[in-house]
């Protein structure tokens, strides 16, 4: 089968239309490897974030490998947040139905998601269970809104690169590891910053699109 690469720059979205009619909205910084052709298997290779409405076609499973996760589905909406910074998956359902497991074919744990549901896929290749969640908060991003709890403060330094092609920079990196939870709006950059100073004990200096966090 045919595959094509999309890469979404810094500071850039992007929505997608696959040739089966499956649509895919990406965010910023994230990359695609996807099908161009009507026949064969779907499959799609993500690395980032994005939100997938699948077309329904029964005979043909729509597939999203993302990180060491493989997410199996018929036609539903659903997002998968798959950043390298962060090596744990999180795919969260909007509508329909998801079955997730691991790209280790070792294991045989499986969760099946259904409309409002969220499971991690951890690193090691296991599964948390699925949970109930407020499903949309995790499609918001693409309203340029974004919740980011109990991450370390490189999760939340590293979105916005992405979102704002800031180049940011920590005199002590150790500030990275820092554990955070913020609410985000593409709008409050600079109270943004100004949380992060005060969890990394910082000073935040902005010069243009370069960030410096010094030590106080």
């Amino acid at each position: 089968m045919a595959y094509r690469t999309l890469k979404i720059d810094y500071g850039e979205r992007q929505n997608l239309i696959l040739n089966d009619g499956s649509k895919v909205t990406l965010d910023a910084g994230s990359e695609i490897k996807y099908f161009t052709s009507n026949h064969g298997d779907r499959h799609v290779f993500l690395k980032g974030e994005a939100c997938f409405d699948v077309a329904s076609d029964l005979e043909r499973p729509f597939y999203v490998h993302a990180g060491n996760a493989k997410v199996r589905v018929v036609g539903t909406r659903f997002n998968v947040r798959a950043w390298e910074v962060n090596p744990t998956v999180t795919v969260t359902v909007a509508e329909g139905t998801v079955a997730v497991t691991a790209e280790d074919t070792m294991r045989s744990n499986k969760a099946t998601l259904t409309r409002g549901q969220q499971c991690l896929l951890y690193p090691n290749g296991t599964l948390s269970d699925p949970i109930f969640v407020n499903a949309e908060k995790h499609f918001n991003w693409m309203k340029n809104e974004i919740y980011l709890n109990n991450v370390k403060t490189r999760e939340v330094v590293d979105q916005l690169r992405r979102w704002y092609d800031y180049d940011i920079e920590f005199q002590n990196s150790q500030k990275l590891g820092k554990v955070i939870s913020i609410h985000m709006y593409a709008t409050n950059i600079d109270e943004v910053f100004q949380v992060i100073s005060m969890v990394t004990k910082t000073t935040v200096i902005t010069e243009g699109k370069k960030v410096i966090f010094k030590e106080k």
